[in-house]
Parts: C-alpha cells; sequence; structure tokens
C-alpha cells in the first residue's frame, strides 16, 4: 500500500513539475468588428519546479464554435524567451483526443470532455520539451492565438476555452500520450464581443 502511494506521488510530481498555469490573459480588441482579427495573449507561470522539470511537452488545448470564429493563428510557445524559447509549436491531433477523453483534462473543476457549445477543438504543443527550472517563478511564458470574427449579429459574442498543461511521455515513451502522461493546470473561458 505505502509502495502504491508512493509511486502515485511520484507519478504526479513528474507531470505536474514543468507546469505552467495562466495568471493573466489580454484580448485586443476586446471587440470586434465583422471580419475582424483579435489577438489573444496568455501569460503562464511555474507553478512548481526541482530536477523532474526538464522533460515536459507544454500544451494548450482550444475549444470554440467555427461558426461564430476562425482560429488564425498560433505563435510559437514562449515568446519572450523567459524559457529558453521561443519553442515551435505543433498541432497535436492526438493530444487532443486524449485530452477529450472523460477526466482527461480538468481545471478549476471543469472537465473538458463535459463542456457544450464547442464544435471545434484544437490542440498545440511544443515540439521539444521545456526545461521549467530555466526561468523564474515570476516570468511569463507567453503563448499568443489570433481569431477572426465570423458571426454577423453585433450583439453576439464569439466564445473560447483555452485549458493549459504540460505532457510528459514518461509511462511508455511512445510519442503518444498514455494515461497518466497529460495534466491541465490552468483553464480561461471569455469572448470576443461584437460591434458595429
Amino acid at each position: 500500500m505505502f509502495r502504491s502511494v508512493v509511486l502515485i506521488v511520484l507519478a504526479f510530481s513528474l507531470v505536474t513539475s514543468a507546469c505552467f498555469q495562466i495568471r493573466q490573459f489580454n484580448l485586443s480588441p476586446r471587440t470586434l468588428q465583422p471580419g475582424q482579427q483579435g489577438s489573444l495573449t496568455l501569460n503562464m507561470h511555474r507553478v512548481s519546479g526541482g530536477e523532474n522539470s526538464e522533460n515536459g511537452h507544454i500544451f494548450i488545448l482550444v475549444g470554440y464554435n467555427d461558426t461564430q470564429m476562425q482560429l488564425d493563428q498560433v505563435r510559437p510557445f514562449d515568446l519572450l524567451g523567459n524559457f529558453g524559447g521561443p519553442f515551435t509549436r505543433t498541432r497535436d491531433n492526438a493530444l487532443r483526443d486524449h485530452l477529450l477523453a472523460g477526466d482527461n483534462c480538468a481545471a478549476n473543476g471543469i472537465d473538458a470532455a463535459n463542456l457544450t457549445g464547442f464544435n471545434r477543438w484544437r490542440a498545440f504543443r511544443t515540439v521539444d520539451t521545456v526545461n521549467s527550472n530555466v526561468g523564474g517563478m515570476n516570468d511569463p511564458f507567453r503563448v499568443k492565438l489570433k481569431f477572426t470574427r465570423l458571426f454577423a449579429d453585433n450583439n453576439a459574442r464569439s466564445n473560447f476555452v483555452i485549458f493549459t498543461g504540460t505532457w510528459t511521455d514518461w509511462v511508455e515513451p511512445n510519442g503518444t500520450p498514455d494515461p497518466g502522461e497529460a495534466i491541465c493546470v490552468g483553464m480561461v473561458i471569455s469572448s470576443f464581443a461584437g460591434r458595429p
């Protein structure tokens, strides 16, 4: 029993050690005209550190309604270079599917698998692993996304949700996420409002 608990604690520390949580985000502009592009900047910060902080792929899971908005661009991760970046990012459908399976991605008491109203999901992660010990606890790990408004009604809004987390390929090092390898530690739900 004690050995099982130790292994579980060790596994949890391995997965969470390189995690970055959203501390601040900014929409620019907050209101969009029809067809206008807006940007979302996420500033994520370390939640821990230690000897197991060098081998995690940082990811974001983005949910939105593609009749209301279009995801145009996801810039390289760690744009300010505080943790050795900028890091090339890649879209990972296997990671997306894993995170959207029940109980695999929950933050702030909300499970991504239980959310409705978002018909399009995308997961993006760093190609290389990130050593979170490189930067300080107050140094932002910045990610920037760009969206275009598609809805016509100026009184409408385009909602989106973003989960952040780390995938560490350690349970079965096979290049695909296995149970226990990925964890979500941050989440934001927001929207762009319409204007004429």
